[in-house]
């Protein structure tokens, strides 16, 4: 008796560690866009994804990808991610130093 049940748990815990393997076979498979996302990739190569939303009325929501980060930066470029990530809110044509985040 004990040792059908220490193999039905040991062939439960091997089933369990190794399902999540076979079932990975699509990893490289890329999702689909929203059909109401506009993708743009501006001349230095920086891609935009809009879209349009009502919700919240009368704000806009962004959020930014950086496909780069601190622990990727060399001996020269000590900082520019971080500088990156805040120069989103530095301002714009239509939006004055820090009235961005008002908006936001």
């Amino acid at each position: 008796m004990k040792t059908s049940i220490r193999t039905f748990f040991t062939s439960m815990l091997i089933a369990i560690l190794f399902v999540p393997f076979f079932s990975c076979n699509n990893h490289n498979q890329v999702l689909p866009l929203d059909k109401a996302i506009i993708r743009e990739t501006l001349p230095n190569g920086m891609t935009l994804y809009l879209r349009q939303n009502s919700e919240p009325a009368n704000r806009i929501f962004l959020r930014l990808v950086v496909n780069a980060g601190s622990t990727l930066e060399t001996e020269n470029q000590q900082g520019l991610a971080h500088f990156v990530e805040h120069a989103a809110f530095l301002g714009t044509e239509k939006f004055e130093q820090k009235d961005i985040v008002t908006y936001l």
